[in-house]
């Protein structure tokens, strides 16, 4: 069984056109803690500003004790306009927008069961690269509804964030992403939970 908030109504119907924008939009939804690893995320976004200034941002959502190392590293790294930390965002219409609304979904953490905010992305359309750990894999289908890189691989992430947001790619991981995603809906799980008692 896997925990799931998304509705099949918060289920995209179809994968949005999207234009070619200035500006990649990354998203990231995660506490700011030591097994999520957010500041290999700062280093990455760095890597990919020194190649193509302007080109990315990153919008994070979250809270955790690494806060402040993280503000203090996108500070050193003259990084600010790049970097937004909205803090706590609860499950919802405005949390949802964000996923809808970004080019790509990052996560990095160090250890993972199944999380939660994947399933809120593949919902939503949004192409993911994550870390391959816990169940992840088995929660992308062997990395067909996202990439999957290595923990603590900096040039494994960077590689795969340049890959995320290319036309081809996007399309066949946000396409595979919504049919997992239709699987994993409160009420499919509802249903398992339900035929799961029957029979026992």
């Amino acid at each position: 069984m896997t925990v799931s908030l998304v509705r099949e109504r918060d289920v995209i119907a179809t994968l949005a056109t999207r234009r070619r924008a200035q500006t990649i939009e990354l998203l990231t939804v995660g506490r700011l803690e030591p097994e999520k690893n957010p500041l290999l995320l700062i280093e990455a976004l760095h890597a990919l500003e020194r190649e193509t200034p302007g080109r990315y941002r990153l919008t994070w959502v979250g809270r955790g004790e690494l806060e402040r190392a993280v503000r203090e590293r996108v500070r050193d790294l003259g990084m600010g306009e790049q970097v937004e930390l909205l803090g706590y965002v609860p499950f919802g219409h405005e949390l949802l927008e964000l996923y809808r609304r970004a080019d790509a979904f990052v996560h990095v953490s160090r250890t993972e069961g199944v999380p939660q905010v994947l399933i809120e992305a593949l919902a939503s359309g949004t192409p993911i690269v994550a870390t391959d750990v816990g169940g992840v894999r088995e929660l992308l289908d062997e990395g067909r509804a996202g990439i999957l890189v290595p923990p603590d691989d900096l040039d494994a992430l960077v590689a795969a964030m340049r890959r995320v947001t290319e036309a081809e790619s996007r399309t066949a991981l946000a396409t595979r992403g919504l049919e997992v995603a239709r699987e994993l809906t409160l009420e499919r799980e509802a249903e398992r939970v339900a035929r799961f008692l029957a029979t026992g």
